[in-house]
């Protein structure tokens, strides 16, 4: 049976784009093999914190990228001795055109059903701002450049069905708020400017419940900075806990304070 030559060259094109993936495939494991140790170990050094985790493998479901399973970030021990954050599965979306120049790059984070505690300690210090205070000295960040290591230039974060824990001991009675449920998307993420966010949850405080939604722009994260501009939340209140009326607007101007206090 003769076979077309249009076939012929279809089949051709489809089994040249398999073995160009194929390769592609081959080549974007070994080169996330190679920096994976490394790549763990410059996001440790960004953090000041130690990083433990289960597993940690190349995933092209999606996008490509970088997984971390049941990660674990260490706490600052001047705020808490549980994790920081713990998280089922953490991916790291990786850069295609850099990769395939050699280089790790990752352009954002998932966190999937992740636990984060945010702890404002007796001294009024904030453990988030702690990760944005310096981790280096300016010559060891010239020296760092000059190395071949992963870019950590990640410019977007996405949690999934998170779980947030807030406690504040700076107060006479502390203060502890759960936050469920929580999705949220942060886009255009630097230090010195501002980020897109969005974000739900349900939030549970005094045996009350509020649905919360919030979406606009926040930051900047640089410790010690004031936020210029606040997004706006939208609060409302579950019927099924009976919770007391507020005094204050269902829609209102968020103002989160995580200034030193």
């Amino acid at each position: 049976m003769k076979v077309s030559r249009r076939k012929a060259v279809g089949i051709g094109v489809i089994a040249l784009v398999l073995l160009i993936a194929a390769s592609l495939f081959v080549a974007v494991n070994v080169l996330v093999d190679r920096n994976a140790d490394r790549l763990v170990q410059e996001i440790q050094k960004s953090l000041g914190r130690k990083l433990t985790f289960d597993q940690l493998q190349p995933d092209f479901w999606g996008s490509l990228g970088l997984s971390v399973m049941q990660l674990r970030v260490a706490e600052d021990q001047r705020f808490a001795a549980s994790p920081f954050i713990q998280t089922k599965k953490l991916k790291l979306q990786l850069g295609w055109l850099p990769l395939l120049l050699g280089r790790v790059e990752i352009k954002r984070l998932i966190l999937d059903e992740p636990e984060i505690q945010i702890i404002r300690n007796e001294a009024g210090n904030l453990n988030l701002l702690a990760l944005a205070a310096p981790k280096e000295s300016p010559r060891e960040a010239k020296e760092k450049k000059t190395q071949a290591t992963p870019e950590l230039f990640v410019s977007a974060v996405r949690v999934d069905n998170g779980k947030i824990h807030y406690v504040d001991r700076s107060v006479k009675e502390p203060v502890e708020v759960v936050i469920r449920n929580v999705d949220l998307d942060l886009r255009g993420l630097t230090l010195s400017g501002k980020a897109a966010i969005k974000l739900a949850a349900n939030l549970f405080f005094e045996s009350q419940r509020q649905n919360i939604s919030l979406e606009g722009k926040i930051g900047p994260f640089q410790a010690g900075s004031e936020w210029t501009q606040q997004p706006r939340m939208d609060a409302a209140a579950s019927r099924s806990q009976g919770p007391r009326r507020s005094s204050a607007p269902a829609s209102a101007r968020a103002r989160p304070s995580f200034a030193k206090r």
